[in-house]
């Protein structure tokens, strides 16, 4: 039933554009406005930096030793009964890390980054939903406008009747003054759709990192292919598990339970090895050194504190987003059958019909079979009609991007 309903709303669509399309205007379907956002949207850009960054921070990471060797060095002239000599000592020192925070901080390092991806992969599936629905919201309001200037157009032939049957003899002067506020009241729709169509084209444009003042239209149809199965809340379900933001949490959870791990790591004391060689009163010395500081005051109970503060705090949001995106899904879905039941509500004997009104009333009213009112009443009926059909494939279109945002699903 929806296949022939598109195929008959298409058929309303063909009439003439409002103004003619510019010969330089970019045109884009669907899935090529969805890419090129998905490579040029700056905030995608943005995110692709923050993953970058959390790779450095891998890197830097897995070096074995966090602390440089430290070199240090003394010289001096000693005075004795047997003479002069010059003394000098040099060394060198390392810190080391004993308690196993290297293997922590790397643990933290991955899953950071493992968070950072994450977070580029959950924002491109939000913004494939978002110019899916852009373009959709273009789509439409160019059908709008279409419909308008065909409104506008019938107004003006309208007109163009009443006059003649007025210098006829066969209407009363109303009906001309009647048929005259309608081609008004027609513009201020025109005007009104193309405000529209401005507002739905300066949104893509935003969202696609395209120049304010480039000309650009939309290929292809606001209607969805038809013959997709019916969506099951279990398969959503099972599909949302896997939803990018949901890795997103969780692996911001697994770097605060590293970073707590971490965090008690570092409060054990890391002792620092050395050795020195020097010449004494003409004798060489080699000596080994140990350091080990006492942790009797700073154990780092305020990196501890917040640690664990800090993964809690993502236990809480992952549980969260958990809910979040199951309760998500289900509007999502609710929201889709809505949709589909609203666009099946137009069905061939519908559209068809209201075609069909469009061109009986208006040949009934030049044969003078009817009044004006009647016409006018007709008229406007249908056009609403050809209207609601547009907003229902619009709110499909939608509810469907909706629905795949909801799963994570990234066209």
């Amino acid at each position: 039933m929806l296949r022939g309903a598109i195929r008959a709303g298409l058929a309303l669509w063909a009439i003439a554009a409002a103004s003619p399309v510019p010969a330089s205007a970019r045109e884009l379907t669907r899935g090529e406005a969805v890419a090129r956002a998905l490579e040029e949207n700056p905030e995608i850009q943005s995110l692709r930096a923050e993953v970058d960054a959390a790779r450095a921070t891998l890197n830097a990471a897995r070096i074995p030793f966090r602390f440089n060797p430290q070199a240090e060095g003394a010289v001096g002239p000693r005075r004795s009964p047997e003479g002069r000599t010059l003394d000098f000592e040099v060394g060198v020192s390392q810190e080391l890390e004993v308690a196993g925070q290297p293997v922590h901080r790397a643990a933290a390092a991955r899953a950071a980054l493992s968070a950072a991806e994450a977070r580029l992969a959950a924002r491109r599936a939000d913004l494939s939903a978002q110019v899916r629905a852009a373009f959709g919201a273009l789509q439409a309001a160019e059908q709008r406008v279409r419909l308008a200037a065909e409104a506008r157009e019938l107004a003006e032939d309208a007109l163009r009747a009443a006059e003649e049957r007025y210098r006829a003899g066969e209407a009363a002067r109303i009906e001309v003054n009647t048929a005259r506020a309608e081609v008004g009241r027609s513009a201020r729709d025109m005007a009104h759709t193309q405000r529209e169509q401005a507002a739905a084209l300066a949104e893509l444009k935003l969202l696609l990192a395209l120049p304010p003042d480039e000309d650009l239209n939309t290929a292809g149809d606001l209607a969805p292919a038809p013959g997709a199965p019916a969506p099951r809340l279990e398969d959503l379900l099972a599909q949302a598990t896997t939803r990018a933001d949901l890795a997103a949490a969780r692996a911001e959870r697994d770097a605060a339970l590293a970073g707590r791990r971490l965090a008690a790591a570092e409060g054990a004391p890391n002792p620092t090895v050395g050795v020195t060689y020097g010449q004494e009163e003409g004798a060489t010395t080699v000596q080994a050194g140990l350091t080990l500081p006492l942790p009797l005051f700073d154990r780092n109970q305020t990196g501890r504190g917040e640690a664990r503060a800090r993964a809690t705090q993502a236990e809480l949001a992952l549980a969260t987003a958990e809910r979040r995106v199951q309760q998500e899904v289900r509007l999502a879905l609710a929201r889709y059958q809505a949709a589909v039941a609203a666009a099946q509500a137009f069905g061939d004997e519908v559209l068809s019909a209201l075609e069909e009104n469009l061109r009986i009333v208006n040949e009934a009213y030049r044969a003078g079979e009817i009044d004006f009112l009647q016409l006018l009443l007709v008229r406007r009926e249908t056009l609403e009609g050809q209207r609601a059909w547009i907003d229902a494939l619009e709110e499909l279109n939608r509810a469907q991007a909706e629905l795949d945002r909801a799963i994570g699903r990234t066209e």
